[in-house]
């Protein structure tokens, strides 16, 4: 982890979570503690982010009163979890988070947070190497998050899709799609560094 994630952790563990607990703010602790779980899977450490994407859920649970915002909380941190249970190849239990995110999800359809749910259904497509079921999903997801503007995810869809005709042997696509994801960033940026958050 780099400095300045580890003192933004710090700050957030030493400080913030604990001012939240003291005015018993479920939501802003939830969201929080889900803060700290992302920053340990930037640094590829899913064990401590799975950790804390189970706090961060034990306190969005005990709100009294669920609302869009909290909603939205609550479905990052399942899909951070689910995320980094496939980063350990443990497709059953992301599964069981997929499913719990979509019960979320399912009531607003029109949501841009519909992409980053179909890109972590695709992933786990793509985990269980039912690559034609993985790039429907894709495609789907890709749809949403283009319609959002969500460039973001539209790379790491697109960066999915890359390894998945990569594997398939189908270089020509793969290349095709690499070189669309250089071309679209806003940003300088080396293969490596592509490939690194990916």
């Amino acid at each position: 982890m780099q400095t300045k994630e580890t003192e933004a952790m710090n700050l957030i563990i030493n400080k913030a979570i604990p001012i939240a607990i003291s005015i018993g703010d479920n939501e802003l602790i939830g969201g929080l503690y889900k803060n700290v779980a992302l920053l340990f899977y930037n640094s590829r450490d899913f064990s401590k982010a799975i950790e804390y994407c189970n706090l961060a859920e034990l306190f969005l649970n005990k709100l009294k009163k669920q609302t869009p915002q909290s909603n939205g909380i609550m479905g990052e941190v399942l899909l951070l979890k689910a995320e980094c249970l496939m980063r350990k190849d443990k497709l059953p239990e992301a599964k069981i988070e997929l499913n719990k995110t979509y019960s979320i999800i399912k009531n607003y359809p029109e949501s841009n947070f519909n992409s980053l749910y179909l890109s972590n259904l695709g992933y786990y497509q793509m985990k269980q190497k039912n690559y034609p079921e993985a790039l429907k999903t894709f495609d789907l997801g890709l749809q949403n998050a283009e319609k959002y503007k969500n460039t973001n995810i539209t790379e790491r869809i697109k960066l999915f899709k890359h390894q998945i005709y990569q594997e398939l042997k189908n270089f020509k696509q793969s290349n095709t799609i690499l070189k669309e994801v250089y071309q679209k960033t806003s940003y300088k940026r080396t293969k490596q560094e592509v490939m690194r958050e990916f």
